[in-house]
């Protein structure tokens, strides 16, 4: 049997083998014998987004969100420690729970802190926008 890949190639899925679509190759003529015969090669594997925590981080430093949060941090322990777990979230465990509990405390702290309050609708929208477009699976609220 045989599977589609996302390049002009097949794999043969006895073996995970990569066959050239090349007229002159033997493996490809005998996966044309068997497409002739009347088989067809499964589907190509779904091509998985990955997250592209990197550019969220970079992203979100250049903004005015990364600003406010920082601030906020500065001002007491526990939007220090919400902004702490968010940065090591950022940079290096890369962990989907830890990013949406790092941004509930964070909202949290701030929401406590005068002249500061919760992220607006519109920096929930900013937010959101760069979660989707660095394939981040989470959607705040």
């Amino acid at each position: 049997m045989y599977k589609l890949s996302h390049s002009d190639s097949i794999i043969r899925i006895e073996d995970n083998c990569f066959i050239p679509n090349d007229p002159n190759n033997r493996d490809y003529q005998r996966y044309l014998e068997w497409f002739d015969a009347g088989n067809s090669p499964e589907p190509a594997d779904a091509i998985q987004s990955i997250p592209n925590w990197k550019a969220l981080e970079n992203s979100l430093r250049q903004s005015e969100v990364w600003a406010k949060a920082f601030g906020a941090s500065t001002r007491t322990l526990k939007a220090q420690a919400a902004f702490s777990l968010l940065y090591g979230t950022l940079t290096v465990t890369h962990n989907l729970d830890d990013l949406r509990f790092s941004i509930m405390l964070l909202r949290e702290a701030m929401s406590g802190i005068a002249g500061f309050g919760d992220f607006t609708s519109d920096e929930i929208s900013f937010i959101n926008a760069l979660l989707n477009n660095n394939n981040i699976g989470l959607e705040i609220t």
